[in-house]
């Protein structure tokens, strides 16, 4: 059986000028449970089926391992909805805007670990008269049933004509609860009404118990975090910090402040947190490729996803890469085979000695620095092998395994997203003062312009024991 043990760090900035409004945070936790690079392919492409088709996305339950080079996921908080309140585990999805939860079918008999409205008072359906729903609609997020007169949703995951997994439900308006931190470092319990979807129908991989739902942080305005922007209890910016040792981390809405964080420009009017990716380089050399691979002009994506466990690099650009992390890789490690193809190594030194460190270029200077642990995995810590995946799309999709132990600022306002590497156990500086001016991603010290808010951490962590 599984025990999770919370750890909770809170302090407030003495510093501070001015404090904005407290930031909330929700708690941050992973399953830490092993799973092959097959089964995290799998569930990945499943789900950027949907993701690349529109219409909301849902990531499936991956199992992972606390260990630096066994990939793990998906990265959980936990949520309370309905009154009286009841407490769900969600993934953290930034791929994806809508959000949702297992709910009961109408008219069986109540299930334990299954939302159900009949029994909140809170709770009311969405109608297709709201305009709520007519914005959903517009998005493809949802669609008006027609029959029911209500809003919902039915989605299909899979390849061409073979369906995998599919999940239908409506959207609801009721309750969440969360907390908020103030400067006096208590916390205090609020409310609001949110939009979420109940899904009562599932098939395929979606059938897991492993968590009860997702909550959205994309840029639409269904999202979790746009509903509580617009609800004016946050700034639109939210900070992630996803730790891979031990599966915890840094939730939190609020803008932080840490020295060292670089910003590149988001694309706009897009329905995920995509960049624009214009190089790679594998110890410090770039890599050969035609100027116009990663190009949006010329019909690629990439995507920041926290979603997804893995990383998809465009087919253009895949070759090269792996070829060159194959002829970097010190002579001391011995190159083997793996599943699936992969290229593996058995290294007789540390990690870091035996494998070359690579740099993700961004446009406005904006770099991202990736250790062997971003591109690595391992099942037994003997072979090692580049966890990569080829896309065979226009696309590329950084997930767990490029964005973990890095604090993530997700502005929104801004239209950037920052990044820097980061010890994702330690507490960071806050504001949810809301800041109009953009910042040069290449100079770290204009951003430290604002005042420093509240600093909040809470971890939890998974470990075994005997069942």
């Amino acid at each position: 059986m599984k025990k999770w043990v919370a750890v909770a760090v809170m302090a407030a900035s003495l510093l501070a000028v001015a404090v904005g409004q407290p930031p909330m945070a929700l708690k941050l936790e992973r399953r830490l449970v092993n799973a092959s690079t097959s089964q995290l392919v799998a569930i990945d492409t499943l789900r950027h089926t949907k993701l690349l088709g529109g219409g909301g996305a849902v990531q499936l339950p991956v199992i992972g391992s606390g260990n630096d080079y066994l990939a793990g996921g998906p990265y959980l908080t936990r949520v309370n909805l309905g009154s009286p309140p009841r407490s769900f585990s969600v993934i953290i999805d930034t791929g994806s805007s809508p959000s949702w939860v297992a709910c009961q079918m109408v008219g069986s008999s109540t299930q334990p670990g299954l939302f159900d409205p009949r029994v909140s008072s809170s709770s009311s359906v969405l109608m297709c008269s709201d305009n709520r729903c007519k914005e959903i609609v517009h998005d493809r997020s949802g669609v008006c049933n027609t029959s029911s007169n209500s809003c919902g949703y039915n989605m299909t995951y899979g390849t061409g004509s073979d369906v995998l997994a599919t999940a239908a439900g409506y959207f609801l308006s009721d309750m969440v609860y969360l907390e908020i931190l103030n400067g006096s470092q208590q916390t205090s319990s609020f409310s609001a009404p949110i939009i979420f979807g109940c899904t009562d129908l599932r098939t395929g991989d979606l059938t897991h118990e492993a968590f009860d739902g997702i909550l959205g942080f994309g840029p639409l305005p269904i999202s979790f975090s746009s509903q509580v922007y617009s609800l004016g209890l946050s700034p639109r910016v939210f900070s992630l910090c996803m730790e891979r040792s031990h599966g915890g981390g840094i939730l939190v809405f609020g803008k932080a402040l840490e020295l060292g964080l670089v910003y590149t420009p988001l694309l706009r009017d897009q329905d995920y947190y995509e960049l624009n990716l214009e190089s790679i380089s594998v110890n410090g050399k770039k890599l050969g490729l035609d100027p116009s691979v990663f190009t949006p002009s010329a019909g690629y994506q990439t995507f920041a996803d926290s979603g997804t466990s893995l990383a998809f690099l465009a087919s253009e650009a895949y070759d090269q890469f792996v070829s060159a992390i194959a002829a970097a890789v010190s002579p001391s490690a011995n190159p083997t085979l793996g599943s699936r193809d992969q290229h593996c190594f058995v290294p007789s030194s540390s990690i870091d000695s035996s494998f070359p460190h690579v740099t993700l270029h961004f446009v406005g200077g904006a770099a991202m620095q990736l250790k062997p642990a971003n591109y690595l995995r391992s099942r037994d810590n003997s072979i090692y092998c580049i966890a990569w995946q080829k896309n065979g799309q226009r696309v590329t999709i950084l997930g767990d395994i490029v964005l973990s132990d890095k604090l993530l600022v997700h502005d929104i306002e801004n239209m950037v997203l920052g990044w820097m590497d980061y010890n994702c156990s330690r507490p960071i500086h806050v504001t949810t003062t809301p800041e109009k001016k953009k910042v040069n991603s290449a100079d770290a010290s204009q951003k430290i312009s604002m005042p420093i808010a509240i600093v909040i951490l809470i971890i939890l962590v998974s470990f075994s024991t005997p069942s």
